[in-house]
């Protein structure tokens, strides 16, 4: 009969906690890349080894995607879905094209919060807008 510590013996059986893990059991995760093809009503589809899937933008990814960005999406290897991380690259433009706006937002009814222990500047060529429903 081998004698262990009590603690050691704990730390043996306790399951690990991991966001890959469910219950104990082990989910398989893997990033793709993939091209945004249509955003309707707040769904984001994209093109991944040409089939179209419906993901979701991850909480994490303030810059709002657009249709022909490319995204690095996660989730597990049974679900065909995901979430966008991260918006990699965004066409440029063609000739006569408009450039495309970026947007930083946050989840539906959270705040944005800019803190820097040092100045922050906003600065465009065309002007800023503060915009808000309150006075200021």
């Amino acid at each position: 009969m081998s004698m262990q510590p009590e603690s050691q013996a704990k730390s043996e059986t306790a399951q690990p906690s991991s966001p890959s893990s469910v219950k104990g059991r082990p989910v398989g995760l893997s990033q793709r890349l993939a091209r945004v093809r249509a955003i309707t009503d707040g769904e984001i589809f994209v093109d991944e080894d040409g089939r179209s899937r419906l993901v979701q933008q991850a909480t994490s990814c303030l810059l709002e995607p657009q249709v022909g960005d490319l995204v690095l999406i996660v989730g597990s290897d049974d679900d065909p879905g995901g979430w966008i991380l991260a918006v990699l690259e965004r066409p440029q433009p063609r000739d006569g094209e408009a450039v495309a706006e970026a947007v930083l937002a946050a989840p539906a009814g959270a705040g944005l919060t800019l803190k820097a222990s040092g100045r922050v500047r906003v600065e465009g060529s065309a002007g800023v807008d503060i915009v808000t429903p309150a006075a200021l």
